[in-house]
C-alpha cells in the first residue's frame, strides 16, 4: 500500500471521529473520490480556517507527527482489511501555528 493512497485502501467511506479532550469532531473521508470535509471543530482545533482548507485528506494525514505516520497507516489497514471492527488510534498533529497536540482518531467504514 501506497504511502495514503485512497485508492489502495478501497472504495469506502471513512468516517473519522477525532477528539481533543472533550468531544469527538467529525471528517468525512470519501475514499473513492478521495475528498474529505471537516467539521468547523476539526478545523479550530488544528488551527485553520475553513477558507484556507481544500477537500484533500491530506489535510488530515499530512498534519499527523512523521513518528506517528506508521502507527495511522497500520490503524487504517487494520482496520479496512477487517482485521480491527474499529479505526481507533491517538496520534500526533500539527497544527497550523506548528504546535503539535495529541489526538484520538475513530473511524467506521460505511
Amino acid at each position: 500500500m501506497g504511502r495514503w493512497d485512497s485508492k489502495a485502501l478501497g472504495s469506502a467511506c471513512v468516517q473519522a471521529l477525532l477528539a481533543s479532550t472533550s468531544a469527538p469532531e467529525l471528517i468525512h473521508w470519501d475514499l473513492e473520490a478521495d475528498r474529505a470535509t471537516w467539521s468547523t471543530r476539526w478545523l479550530a482545533i488544528v488551527g485553520i480556517e475553513a477558507d484556507g482548507v481544500t477537500d484533500d485528506p491530506r489535510e488530515w494525514t499530512g498534519r499527523i507527527h512523521a513518528e506517528d505516520q506508521p502507527v495511522v497507516q497500520d490503524a487504517i489497514h487494520r482496520h479496512l482489511t477487517g482485521t480491527d471492527p474499529v479505526f481507533e488510534c491517538e496520534h500526533r498533529l500539527i497544527r497550523g501555528d506548528d504546535r503539535v497536540i495529541w489526538v484520538r482518531a475513530r473511524a467506521i467504514v460505511e
